[in-house]
């Protein structure tokens, strides 16, 4: 069982991954939003990992 703080960090690692690859590509989150259906509100969380 993955414990809190194991989870906490994949969600950061994932968070930084995404916005390195939205930035690799030139677009900001505002633009990756509305191609994945979602808010950039949502996005930006994510990638900070919430």
């Amino acid at each position: 069982m993955i414990d809190r703080q194991d989870l906490q960090q994949a969600r950061d690692d994932l968070g930084r991954k995404l916005a390195a690859l939205r930035r690799s590509r030139g677009l900001i989150q505002e633009a990756l939003a509305r191609q994945v259906h979602t808010t950039r509100s949502t996005l930006g969380m994510v990638e900070r990992g919430r």
